[in-house]
């Protein structure tokens, strides 16, 4: 397995292990009566650090072992697609979160705004790693 590889499966574990724990705390918080939006922002500094660390621990081990790396034409076309793809995923995802708020508009807070928001962009986080790991597994 290549450096780029390692990395995007480090990643791609890393985000689910942080994130889908994260919305479904979010989500239970959210459905309790006479919630406090407040708790939301020690849950979202927690994960985003957390899933750092993480990475960055994992990406340390890895670079020890794959010393001499050197990025070729494949990989930059790997990153270059995948990188489309998850964006084409995110603005879908964008449009379809926004959807609910343009049709009951008031019903939503700000608060659901900014959490879809947040999952849509680690659902495009989680295509662009997956797209990269499908590619370098079975070809570009």
């Amino acid at each position: 397995m290549s450096f780029r590889e390692k990395s995007a499966w480090i990643c791609l574990i890393s985000m689910c292990a942080v994130f889908i724990p994260y919305f479904i705390h979010i989500f239970r918080l959210t459905a309790r009566p006479g919630f406090d939006a407040g708790a939301i922002q020690h849950a979202i500094v927690a994960a985003i650090a957390f899933q750092t660390v993480l990475a960055i621990v994992a990406h340390i081990v890895i670079a020890v072992g794959t010393r001499h790396h050197t990025e070729d034409e494949r990989d930059a076309t790997i990153a270059s697609r995948s990188y489309r793809d998850a964006y084409t995923v995110f603005a879908v995802a964008v449009c379809g979160g926004l959807l609910p708020v343009m049709i009951w508009g008031s019903a939503f807070s700000a608060l659901y705004l900014s959490q879809f928001l947040l999952l849509a962009f680690v659902i495009a986080e989680l295509a662009h790693y997956l797209g990269q790991i499908m590619r370098y597994r079975f070809g570009s």
